[in-house]
């Protein structure tokens, strides 16, 4: 059955989390810590045992409709090909006016597209042209760097100091007067304000429900 997560999930839900996400068990600790809220997840239970999750993170879309952030969708493994996820993405568009989420891999998109997902979102690539006075942000520059994020991004994540100093401590960001630049893996992954540009690429990358295909552009990295 599906219900909403209690007090004392937690343990279980890291559980499913670092047996769906082996790779992410660092920001699993990060996200349990900072952004999960009982009243904003989902969990299946079989068994007596939390089996599933979802998350559901609120989320502003840029004409100020509340939209709900679909994340960490997982099954434990012994207890898929058995409808679970399939109930909570039932039970979340229900409870929801409209929901978006990222399919993790290129062949979800077939599964989403059963309850009513369409492509909408697609990737944008980015470009800086980093002045040579840039310096690397610190926690001090955090008021700063929020700024030119919350400017630059209409539909967005909102981020905590907390978050910030995730990314700041992750790959590093680099900034200058009006602009800063997120590097990831020795990549830029996210840059925004004065001598930055992007642009679409065409590859599909979220997907929503109850979203008019091309109202809107997802213009946010969730780091």
């Amino acid at each position: 059955m599906t219900r909403f997560a209690g007090a004392g999930d937690l343990p279980a839900l890291r559980t499913v989390w670092d047996a769906c996400f082996p790779g992410d068990t660092a920001f699993g600790g990060f996200f349990f810590s900072e952004l999960y809220k009982p009243e904003q997840a989902l969990v299946f239970q079989q068994d007596d045992r939390v089996t599933g999750m979802l998350h559901m993170l609120p989320f502003k879309r840029n004409d100020g409709a509340d939209a709900a952030y679909i994340y960490g969708v997982g099954t434990l493994p012994e207890y898929r090909r058995r409808g679970q996820s399939a109930a909570l993405i039932t039970e979340a568009a229900r409870l929801n006016d409209v929901c978006f989420l990222i399919p993790q891999e290129e062949r979800l998109f077939g599964f989403y597209e059963r309850f009513g997902f369409k492509t909408v979102f697609y990737t944008r690539g980015f470009h800086a042209d980093v002045p040579a006075n840039a310096r690397r942000a610190g926690i001090e520059d955090i008021p700063l760097l929020d700024g030119i994020y919350r400017d630059a991004v209409d539909v967005r994540v909102e981020r905590s100091a907390r978050h910030w100093s995730h990314i700041i401590d992750d790959g590093g960001i680099f900034m200058w007067d009006g602009g800063y630049a997120v590097i990831s893996d020795g990549e830029i992954t996210e840059a925004f304000g004065a001598g930055t540009a992007s642009e679409i690429t065409g590859k599909p990358l979220g997907m929503a429900n109850k979203w008019p295909v091309g109202s809107a552009y997802l213009n946010f990295m969730y780091n």
